[in-house]
């Protein structure tokens, strides 16, 4: 009688542990669904874009310490837009930083320097969509690297830049400075959320995954005005491409990097094939990916959370 009424309660304890997961993954996905709803939108809704063209180099290009784009493939880039809303947290006083690196090569092989031929320009222009063509947006910033000389392995270029947006997010604006903690425990902390986000996506884990995620795609559901079910109902399944992944590579050949002024930091690659890119990385039958995130902590003593 004793081991029949153990095993009903093994199976009543399962049953309700099943549900209640079923109920939390239900809730995951509404949470995700009903986004939306937090957006709030303006008369001006502006968004923030790189336009850019590189040539005989690959880079890195940051906004406000952040990195927006970073490219190590070979070939030249030329009039390339990209949106950089997400890293605009406020009206204001804005950084940017481009990274010049020697051009990469068919089998991901660097060469050695960059040349007189290396550089990039970049306008960094705003405006509104609904309201405006591309070619009417406002620019920001503009700049062109000046001509590389001597045998140079790497090239930096800091400017500033102000922008005006109706939003304000929190960010990692008030993220503990990271920098100032142990720096072996901290990456210790960095490589268990790395691992659990590479071990999600290996899995198939779309809840584990949304949940992890949730902060940063409602910071940039606000960045860019998605504000309608409509574009909100892309997002899920945009999750569930994590279901191409046939592989998942280890974290390894990197580096923590501090970020966001030291309000973030990332573990990022230091091979050349993927230089500079957090060290989660998968293939598809087709292609391999990076799953970039960016980790901060909101508050003394909390755990790291992606904030980007």
């Amino acid at each position: 009688m004793r081991s029949i009424f153990l095993a009903l309660l093994s199976a009543h304890i399962l049953t309700a542990c099943a549900q209640n997961q079923s109920m939390s993954n239900e809730k995951i996905k509404q949470e995700w669904q009903n986004i939306y709803k937090q957006v709030k939108t303006y008369d001006y809704n502006p968004r923030i874009i790189l336009d850019f063209s590189a040539y005989n180099c690959t880079y890195q290009v940051l906004i406000n310490d952040v990195p927006a784009l970073i490219s190590n493939e070979e070939g030249n880039i030329n009039g390339s837009v990209f949106p950089v809303s997400d890293l605009i947290l406020k009206s204001g006083k804005q950084t940017i930083t481009i990274r010049l690196f020697p051009k990469m090569n068919e089998d991901y092989r660097s060469d050695p320097y960059l040349t007189s031929k290396s550089g990039m320009s970049i306008k960094i222009k705003e405006g509104d969509y609904n309201k405006q063509q591309p070619e009417q947006f406002k620019t920001l910033y503009a700049f062109e690297t000046p001509e590389i000389k001597g045998n140079l392995p790497y090239a930096e270029f800091k400017g500033t830049f102000t922008a005006e947006v109706p939003y304000t997010l929190k960010g990692w604006s008030d993220g503990v400075l990271l920098n100032k903690e142990d720096e072996k425990q901290l990456q210790k902390e960095a490589l268990a959320v790395y691992e659990r986000y590479r071990k999600a996506n290996e899995m198939h884990d779309i809840n584990t995954i949304a949940s992890m995620l949730y902060k940063r795609q409602v910071e940039n559901s606000q960045a860019y005005f998605s504000a309608t079910r409509e574009k909100n109902d892309t997002f899920w399944p945009k999750l569930e491409e994590t279901s191409q992944i046939i592989k998942m590579y280890p974290i390894e050949k990197y580096t923590m990097a501090f970020l966001g002024d030291g309000r973030i930091v990332a573990l990022v690659r230091t091979d050349s094939e993927f230089r500079g890119e957090p060290a989660i990385i998968g293939e598809t039958e087709n292609t391999v990916r990076v799953l970039p995130i960016y980790l901060y902590r909101p508050r003394p003593s909390a755990p790291l959370e992606i904030i980007r």
